[in-house]
């Protein structure tokens, strides 16, 4: 199973859990601060979010501002054809999702 935004990984050589930004090729970044990539090979997959839950990480991600992080989401969602309004936040309000890059493990 492919890992993608949003899904939940294991950094092994740090024992953090990270909420994925993005995967290109064998690189993978985490959401929130600093911004970082880490080798995909050093991540598990921990829990896959449904497309719903991606979709809106992207937009928020979108939202966020013109690093990277923001124009991989825009370029992302642009291919996809997502121009649906913004989703309520529902699952992830004030960007709970987005700024949960770090968890401690068994937490």
């Amino acid at each position: 199973m492919d890992i993608d935004t949003g899904d939940h990984v294991l950094h092994a050589p740090s024992g953090e859990t990270w909420v994925v930004a993005y995967v290109r090729g064998d690189r993978l970044a985490w959401c929130g601060w600093p911004q970082g990539e880490a080798t995909l090979t050093d991540c598990m997959l921990l829990k896959k979010v449904t497309p719903e839950q991606r979709i809106k990480l992207l937009r928020e991600i979108a939202k966020s501002g013109h690093d990277p992080l923001g124009q991989y989401a825009r370029d992302r969602l642009e291919a996809e054809g997502d121009n649906e309004p913004d989703p309520d936040p529902g699952e992830y309000p004030s960007g709970e999702m987005y700024a949960a890059r770090r968890v401690k493990p068994n937490a």
